[in-house]
């Protein structure tokens, strides 16, 4: 009879230990989790946070000429035509169409940007070669 109290009272011991273990585990798990439930969403929403796109402006014209971003995006545009260059709204000479993309004149190895927070097409020019077009796609 004494063993198989002592035998009983050892069983509840080890119940006792391994449930206090799990429930132990089972909470550090869920604090980690707490902290970062979704890291890759996380990471998601800094690189959504930090959109850039870049348009580079050259001899011949705008590269790419055609661009699709999402709202939000910062919009650069590098110039590396060799001398001044300009983008400005379409309709040339007016540019009346688009008046926050009248980005004027940058010397060349400078950039000029500018963030679009509504989605639309918005087409452009360079001023100083008014062939030279592009647009801007936001979705």
């Amino acid at each position: 009879m004494n063993n198989t109290r002592l035998l009983m009272l050892g069983a509840v011991v080890l119940v006792v230990l391994v449930a206090g273990y799990l429930l132990l585990s089972n909470k550090s798990t869920n604090q980690a989790g707490t902290q970062n439930p979704n890291p890759t969403q996380a990471q998601t929403q800094t690189e959504e946070q930090n959109k850039e796109a870049s348009v580079n402006v050259t001899a011949t014209g705008f590269e790419p000429q055609s661009l699709t971003v999402s709202v939000d995006t910062n919009v650069v545009w590098t110039n590396s035509s060799g001398e001044v260059t300009n983008v400005s709204s379409d309709n040339h000479p007016t540019h009346l169409r688009f008046p926050f993309l009248n980005l004027g004149n940058f010397d060349n190895g400078t950039t000029v940007s500018v963030v679009f927070d509504k989605a639309g097409t918005y087409a452009y020019h360079n001023h100083l070669h008014p062939e030279q077009t592009g647009t801007v796609m936001v979705k």
